[in-house]
C-alpha cells in the first residue's frame, strides 16, 4: 500500500507541471521588436512538432488542438490562408465522463474560411517571473456561420531563424508547436 501511494504522489509530482515551478520554464521569447516583413510570408508546422502533435492527440484526443494547422500564409497586407488537419481537430465522440461534448462547426469542418487576418501584437508569456507581455502574432479566422476563432502564436529566435510557437496541451508540460517560414 505505501509503494502505491508513493508511486502515486510521484506521478501527481511529475504530471502536473510542479516540475516547471521548481526547475523553470523556458524563457522562449524574442527579445527585439519584428518587422512585418520579417513575419509575412508560408510558415509550417516541423516535423518534430507535428510528431509531438500527433503523440498528443493519441494520448488525450478530447483536448483541443492549440493551432491545428500544417501550413499558414501570412501576407503583408495583414490577410492570412490557414491549411488545416481535421485529425488533429478534438474528437469529441465518446468523450469520457467530465468532458464537455462540443461539436465543431461544420464551416470549420470543411475549412470554409470568409476572412482571416493577423497582426503583430504582445500577449502574455509565462516565464519564472511571472507573466509578462511578449511579441506574438495574433490571428484571426472568421468563418460564415460559426464566427470569429482567434489565435496567438509567441515568436522567438534561435540562431538568426524566427519560430512562431504555441504550447501543446498544458503550458506546464512545455511542449512546444513550432513553426519555421519556408
Amino acid at each position: 500500500m505505501k509503494s502505491l501511494v508513493a508511486s502515486g504522489s510521484i506521478f501527481i509530482f511529475f504530471g502536473c507541471g510542479i516540475l516547471s515551478l521548481i526547475f523553470g520554464l523556458p524563457d522562449r521569447y524574442i527579445k527585439r521588436d519584428v518587422k512585418i516583413q520579417e513575419i509575412a510570408g508560408e510558415w509550417r508546422i516541423t516535423k518534430e512538432s507535428e510528431n509531438k502533435l500527433i503523440e498528443f492527440r493519441d494520448a488525450f484526443p478530447h483536448w483541443p488542438a492549440i493551432a491545428p494547422w500544417k501550413a499558414i500564409q501570412l501576407n503583408a497586407d495583414g490577410t492570412c490562408k490557414v491549411k488545416l488537419e481535421m485529425q488533429w481537430l478534438p474528437n469529441f465522440e465518446n468523450s469520457p465522463p467530465g468532458v464537455p461534448h462540443e461539436d465543431i462547426p461544420n464551416d470549420v469542418l470543411k475549412n470554409n474560411i470568409l476572412a482571416c487576418s493577423w497582426k503583430i501584437t504582445e500577449i502574455d508569456g509565462f516565464s519564472d517571473s511571472g507573466n509578462k507581455a511578449v511579441p506574438a502574432i495574433d490571428i484571426s479566422i472568421n468563418y460564415p456561420d460559426s464566427g470569429t476563432y482567434n489565435y496567438s502564436l509567441y515568436i522567438y529566435e534561435e540562431k538568426d531563424i524566427l519560430i512562431l510557437w504555441n504550447f501543446i496541451g498544458d503550458p506546464d508540460d512545455f511542449v512546444p508547436q513550432d513553426f519555421t517560414k519556408t
